[in-house]
């Protein structure tokens, strides 16, 4: 997939803890020529029903439920579901980002993946050439291992038991990187956000492409200061590697994906 389009719009998209903050961040960070516009997403009031939002959070970027779904109906939007809430980003958002940036940056949840395939065509008509990239902290052979040590499970069983584990202590890794505290309300959320693992890693198939990040946020091949958003020093390993794929992407050369998967990998 040669990218010919001069203004590209890059989907990340990847479960929690494994690295998309810092993928960016470092990409900022170390190839600083490359000029990144952002563009937020809008998600529902009904995501947040028992607590205020945070102080990253933009007010301007949460509606009500049923304005986002009416999202739509038009052609201009790109509308999603995230855990039973929807979400959305504008393409005029994108195609006015574009003017300052020949790259535009979106974090989605993994179920974007099937709306930016109906928007494609719109969006390759606007001169955008779409890019997707799922971060996975398994690789195709780590996923085929753990299908064919199932044992008395079933695969399905299997997998979404290991991804729960695996990226509940990702998240609590994270967590103890960054100083925050380990409370009941977020190991609640990390929780739901751990068992949905297997439904976004089943997604990984919709991305034009895979990186495979087997390295947590928390652990020390980032680089990252307890802030989460700047290095103490120069990433290295799977880390790095990531960060220098997706700086080739941004800059519009020929995808270097670590993995294309097939829809069949996971059932």
């Amino acid at each position: 997939m040669e990218l010919t389009r001069n203004k590209r719009i890059v989907f990340l998209s990847g479960p929690s803890g494994t690295g998309k903050g810092p993928i960016i961040a470092g990409t900022r960070k170390f190839f600083p020529q490359i000029n990144i516009g952002v563009v937020e997403v809008y998600k529902s009031f009904e995501s947040r029903p028992d607590r205020k939002l945070r102080k990253s959070d933009n007010p301007q970027y949460f509606l009500p439920a049923a304005e986002i779904i009416s999202f739509k109906e038009d052609s201009n939007w790109i509308v999603w579901d995230c855990r039973g809430t929807p979400q959305a980003i504008s393409l005029n958002h994108v195609l006015e980002a574009t003017k300052n940036s020949s790259v535009v940056y979106v974090e989605v949840f993994h179920a974007a993946a099937e709306a930016m395939k109906k928007n494609r065509e719109f969006m390759e008509c606007h001169g955008l050439n779409p890019v997707s990239v799922f971060v996975s902290p398994l690789s195709q052979e780590d996923i085929l291992i753990l299908k064919e040590s199932s044992g008395e499970k079933n695969e399905e069983r299997a997998l979404t038991d290991f991804l729960t584990q695996l990226i509940m202590d990702k998240q609590i890794q994270r967590s103890h990187h960054l100083n925050t505290p380990v409370s009941p309300d977020f190991i609640s959320e990390a929780l739901i956000r751990a068992q949905h693992g297997y439904e976004e890693l089943k997604d990984g198939h919709n991305y034009d492409g895979v990186l495979v990040v087997p390295d947590g946020e928390g652990g020390p091949t980032w680089g990252l200061r307890t802030d989460g958003v700047t290095f103490s020093r120069h990433p290295v390993s799977h880390a790095w590697k990531a960060m220098c794929k997706l700086a080739a992407i941004f800059r519009g050369e020929k995808p270097q994906f670590d993995e294309v998967w097939p829809s069949d990998l996971i059932p």
